[in-house]
This record gives C-alpha cells, structure tokens and sequence, in this order.
C-alpha cells in the first residue's frame, strides 16, 4: 500500500470540495440565509 502525504492528501480532498462549495447554490442560499448546512456534505 502506497503513503500519501498529509500534504498531498489535503491538495486531493480541497481539489474536489472547493468547486463544490463555490458552485453549489444550496451553499450560498443557506449561507444567505445563516442557516446551518454541515449535514449537506454527507449526502
């Protein structure tokens, strides 16, 4: 099995989960509204 650095493995999750908080409208309604969202990112 391969080691991933820590670093490595933040550049890989933030690579993926920045574009889907930039570009999701919920986000950005939710935020608009201060509604808590942290559930969303486990559907």
């Amino acid at each position: 099995m391969d080691k991933v650095s820590f670093d490595k493995l933040v550049d890989i999750i933030f690579r993926e989960l920045i574009p889907k908080l930039v570009y999701n409208r919920g986000v950005s309604k939710f935020a608009e509204e201060r509604s808590k969202f942290e559930g969303w990112l486990k559907a």
